[in-house]
């Protein structure tokens, strides 16, 4: 009898606990907010990629309004310190005379490869705490991982 009971207990326990509190409570704050602007930086640099693509050239628009627009967009995440280089960097990006950019074919390289390092950070994050999703493969599935913690 004593064993049904113990059984019982458990088993109400585990019914009644609030699965958001627990998923949130066992990540560290600290590192909670760090995955959080990782995911903010990663999802910001692929949300604007084709503006480096104008800023070299290859697509077609203005290179200095695309320039101007990026450097606009990157305002409000400026404290997040996976885009500190990435704004350090499109600072040094010169407009030329003939209204080329120097300087944007490296900053869209120095780009794809942050792009990469997080992308595989963000993957071993999700792998590491077992998150019940598969391996983010686009835009929102990257949100997803947001939403799931309550992220903004």
């Amino acid at each position: 009898m004593r064993i049904k009971n113990l059984f019982f207990l458990l088993l109400l326990t585990f019914a009644c606990t609030d699965k958001t509190a627990v998923r949130n409570d066992k990540y560290n704050p600290a590192i909670a907010e760090d995955t959080n602007n990782l995911i903010n930086a990663y999802i910001f640099l692929e949300e604007n990629h084709d503006l480096l693509h104008i800023m070299m050239g290859e697509y077609e628009g203005n290179p200095k309004q695309s320039l101007l627009k990026l450097k606009e967009k990157i305002q409000p995440l400026k404290h997040n310190p996976y885009l500190l280089q990435v704004n350090f960097m499109l600072e040094l990006i010169k407009i030329n005379p003939d209204k080329t950019l120097e300087g944007a074919a490296s900053f869209d390289s120095l780009v794809d490869y942050y792009q990469m390092g997080y992308q595989l950070m963000i993957e071993g994050f999700v792998k590491a705490y077992k998150m019940p999703f598969d391996l983010p493969q686009n835009i929102e599935d990257y949100k997803n991982i947001k939403e799931y913690f309550g992220w903004k």
